[in-house]
This record gives C-alpha cells, sequence and structure tokens, in this order.
C-alpha cells in the first residue's frame, strides 16, 4: 500500500481524499489545508491525520505520495516543496495559471526523484478512453472536426467566487483532451468571449467563451465554455462530437453515454462509470510500476498553454498561436 496525503481538501480534495482512503492499493496518511476545521473534518471522516502544515505532512516518511488540490493559483509552491522532499505528486489541473509557473513545475518535475502527474480528469473516464481507442486504431478515421461543449451552471461561482477564468476551470479540459484524443498540438486559436451575468454578481470572469482552434494536419476544433445556465440545471450540459472521416462518435456527459457510428456499420450507446477512482488508481498503478506518468507536467504544461492563447485571443480579437506565448 502506498502511503498518501491530501494537501488541500475543498470540493475536489475531498473527493481525492475519500478515493485514496476507499482505494485497496493506498493508506490515506492525512491532510492539510490552510483552514484547519476544514482539516479535522475531513480527517475525522476519513480516519486519517490533519497536519498542522505542508511540512509536517512532507516530513512524514510513510508519505510517499501527495495530492495537491489547492486552488489554481496556488499550486506552485506547494508542488515544488512535495517534489523537493522526493514525494510523488498528482496534482490537479490545471498545472498552473501562468507559463512561467508552469516552467517552474516542469524543470523541478524533471529533477524530482518522484513522479508528477498532471490530474486531467477527462482523459480518464471510460467513455472519452472508448474514443481515443477508436482514434488510435483507425476506426473513426482521419478527424475532421471535433466540437466540445462544457457549459455549467452559475452556481459554480458560489465556491469560485471569480478566482478563476472559465477557460482554465473549463476550457482546459477539452483542450487536453482534444490534444490527447488526436495527438496533435493546437496551430492557432481564435476565441470570442461575453461577459456581464457574472460580473453584475460582482465576479470578474467571462459568462461564455467559444474558441476555434485548427489543429497541426489540418483538423478543425470548437471548444465551448461556460458557467451561465440556470442553477436549477443539474450537472450542466458537457459533450464533445468526433468527425472522421471513418465515422463520428458523440460522449454525453448528461445522459451518461457514448453514441458511436461507424461509416457502413452499426449505432451503439454503451454507458459507463465515474473517472476519478481510474485517475488515482492509475497514478498509484504508475508509482508501484516505476512508469511515466500517464499525464506528464510536459503535457498539463501544453493544455495550459492552448487556454492562455485562448484569453488573449479573446483580448486582443484576433487569432493566437500558442507556441508563441
Amino acid at each position: 500500500m502506498i502511503g498518501v496525503a491530501v494537501v488541500g481538501v475543498g470540493y475536489m480534495g475531498a473527493i481525492h481524499a475519500r478515493t485514496y482512503a476507499a482505494e485497496p492499493r493506498s493508506h490515506l496518511v492525512g491532510v492539510f489545508d490552510a483552514r484547519p476545521d476544514t482539516a479535522r473534518s475531513m480527517a475525522d471522516e476519513a480516519g486519517a491525520a490533519a497536519f498542522a502544515s505542508i511540512e509536517e505532512l512532507l516530513d512524514r516518511s510513510d508519505v510517499e505520495a501527495v495530492s495537491i488540490c489547492t486552488p489554481d493559483a496556488d499550486h506552485v509552491e506547494p508542488t515544488l516543496a512535495a517534489l523537493a522532499a522526493g514525494k510523488h505528486v498528482l496534482l490537479e489541473k490545471p498545472i498552473a495559471t501562468t507559463m512561467a509557473d508552469a516552467d517552474r513545475i516542469v524543470a523541478a518535475a524533471e529533477t524530482s526523484p518522484g513522479q508528477l502527474m498532471v490530474a486531467q480528469i477527462v482523459r480518464f473516464d471510460p467513455r472519452y478512453v472508448r474514443v481515443k481507442r477508436m482514434l488510435d486504431d483507425g476506426a473513426l478515421g482521419d478527424p475532421i472536426s471535433l466540437h466540445a461543449r462544457r457549459i455549467t451552471s452559475s452556481a459554480s461561482q458560489d465556491n469560485l467566487r471569480g478566482r478563476v477564468s472559465v477557460q482554465l476551470f473549463l476550457g482546459i479540459h477539452d483542450y487536453d483532451v482534444i490534444r490527447w484524443l488526436t495527438g496533435r498540438e493546437f496551430a492557432q486559436v481564435h476565441t470570442e468571449a461575453r461577459s456581464g451575468l457574472l460580473a453584475a454578481r460582482g465576479y470578474a470572469v467571462e459568462d461564455v467563451a467559444f474558441t476555434l482552434g485548427r489543429l497541426d494536419g489540418g483538423a478543425v476544433a470548437c471548444v465551448e465554455s461556460g458557467w451561465m445556465l440556470p442553477r436549477e440545471i443539474p450537472g450542466g450540459d458537457i459533450k464533445l462530437e468526433v468527425i472522421g472521416t471513418g465515422g463520428t462518435a458523440r460522449v454525453d456527459l448528461v445522459e451518461q453515454g457514448l453514441a458511436v457510428c461507424l461509416t457502413g456499420e452499426r449505432y451503439e450507446r454503451p454507458s459507463f462509470g465515474h473517472a476519478i477512482a481510474e485517475e488515482i488508481e492509475d497514478f498509484l498503478e504508475g508509482i508501484a510500476a516505476g512508469r511515466q506518468p500517464s499525464v506528464t507536467a510536459a503535457e498539463g504544461r501544453a493544455s495550459l498553454q492552448v487556454a492562455l492563447a485562448a484569453i488573449r485571443s479573446a483580448e486582443l480579437g484576433t487569432p493566437v498561436r500558442p507556441d508563441l506565448l
């Protein structure tokens, strides 16, 4: 069993802690949060320790791996400290909020004896994994277009309170998954964004952003990211459609399914389960096997670069090349 700890036990950190506590490959040693009461509550629930500081957590020899689930802008210091201590790290997306900070993390990951994996959870959703397999084995042919939609309710801002862009919170999921599915980079992005609804509530973030991108090799991608649906709508509206020369695949997280239609063959709608357990299982298996993480620091950096290019494009009103950031 691998001894693990969680830094930051808000919404995602609590899920990490509960998953580790239930996973037979891991032992949840303890948690740390800047809010001591929150840490104690999570520790009591999971039967673990509540650490008084990150330093105390990292000093424990029985902590081999750490999940970093702090707010996006606070990823750098705990991640660098954990890597310097030789711990394995599962870092919640985005890897950072600036390219300079992402570069610091990438450099630290290259020299640490611990592995660093970026928690791009969509890569572990079995529905998306199925689409990836069909693209890799040629069943869908060459990708022509990809359309990703990730629109949630304005209730998201009850907790976020304007601290993170829609591109870094939602859009980066789809920029990353499009890169992963196709194995191709975004050559250019052009984003149009709209603000107003959330700004009127005091949150300086976009309501919605539409990004049109061209991938290396010629495929086009559209990514819709927003959080302006009525709060009464549960789960939001999250979809992906991939059209290739050999067929199409559509993922719909609201309907909890995957629809596949291959040219001249069949149409099917299998259903699947949750992804975070798959992600954490993969992280633990990678540590045990000593293999490269499934989502490396460099991969996390590349997806951040696309998201930041989309933000820049919306500011300028012109297309932006991610590789020039």
